[in-house]
């Protein structure tokens, strides 16, 4: 009996291994992106149906401001990464803003992280040998993000108990009901994985504590300049909507880019604006063009940037592969959270 329990056990390992060293066919992962990035479209257009594509057209945004507030919010999001990857390397960063425009098109547009497995290889590759306050490139684009994803947590579920505490999010969820679960797992879900950071930090972080909290103090400051710069967007069309409006609608977006393998954001998020459009005090289809165009400038701007980085090629970190990084952040401090 013991040789028989034995056996299958050996057999179960056996059966388990093979599944961890399996991956799915790449078609796979294209094929669910697809279907999913249909599935928003689809949704889109139905609600815009219902608004009316003729009135939302004509309600589209004709201030040239709230376009150049668009670039200006697009380049201040990598603008804030060159500056924080320049302080980690002890390089000057950019001329690389190629690169970290087709990485935040990976990030957005294609799969997320994507982008931070591209930048990855380019810095090793531009790097060479060299370490950074002797740890691997790794090892820093790693508490990068971590650093991200736990201010923008912390942003959120902030945002999130302050509209709540007005009375306006419930307000909004009552215009779409079936929106009310998901924000919830969302919220959750940030609740847990920032609470899992907070006490295991000290583990988790490869750089010194001081390193950390300038980099979390750059990531706290693009949140609130990006976040800036899109309510300003909403509001130089919409003036006459209270600014508490806009903190559910901020709150809800922030919620919303938090949530894994939802493509296309922006139009995601456009989707679920134009749902809300009846909480807003204004009209339908001016609630509906100002996201739906928002969300059409993002794609199409990704789009572009990605085809135009790709024939500019990538920038060059100062300096040559390999060469010592010059004495930086990473030089002195403890382990964050000791």
């Amino acid at each position: 009996m013991g040789t028989a329990w034995a056996s299958l056990w050996a057999r179960g390992r056996q059966v388990a291994g093979r599944a961890r060293a399996w991956t799915p066919p790449a078609w796979v992962g294209r094929t669910v992106k697809a279907a999913l990035f249909c599935a928003v479209l689809a949704l889109l257009v139905h609600q815009l149906w219902g608004v009316g594509f003729e009135a939302v057209l004509a309600d589209t945004p004709a201030s040239p401001w709230f376009y150049l507030l668009f670039a200006v919010r697009y380049a201040a999001f990598s603008g804030f990464e060159i500056a924080i990857y320049g302080h980690l390397f002890g390089r000057p960063l950019w001329r690389a803003w190629p690169v970290f425009l087709r990485k935040r098109v990976l990030n957005f547009a294609v799969v997320d992280y994507s982008g931070e497995a591209y930048f990855y290889h380019w810095a090793r590759r531009e790097l060479g040998d060299a370490r950074p306050g002797g740890l691997p490139v790794f090892a820093l684009v790693k508490d990068v993000n971590i650093l991200s994803s736990a201010a923008a947590m912390i942003a959120t579920l902030a945002l999130l108990a302050a509209v709540a505490a007005t009375g306006q999010l419930s307000r909004a969820l009552d215009a779409a009901p079936g929106l009310e679960g998901t924000l919830a797992w969302a919220a959750a879900a940030a609740a847990l994985l920032l609470a899992l950071f907070l006490v295991f930090r000290g583990r988790v972080l490869s750089i010194p504590a001081a390193a950390a909290r300038r980099v979390f103090a750059l990531h706290g400051a693009r949140l609130a300049v990006v976040s800036g710069l899109q309510v300003a967007q909403w509001a130089l069309v919409l003036p006459l909507v209270d600014w508490s409006t806009w903190g559910v609608f901020l709150a809800l977006y922030m919620a919303m880019t938090r949530l894994p393998l939802v493509p296309a954001k922006e139009l995601a998020f456009a989707a679920v604006a134009v749902a809300l459009a009846g909480a807003v005090a204004a009209p339908d289809s001016a609630v509906s063009a100002l996201f739906l165009v928002n969300g059409v400038l993002m794609q199409a701007t990704n789009l572009g940037l990605f085809a135009l980085t790709g024939l500019t090629g990538s920038g060059r970190i100062a300096g040559t592969p390999g060469e010592p990084v010059s004495a930086g952040p990473l030089d002195s401090g403890g382990k964050f959270g000791h």
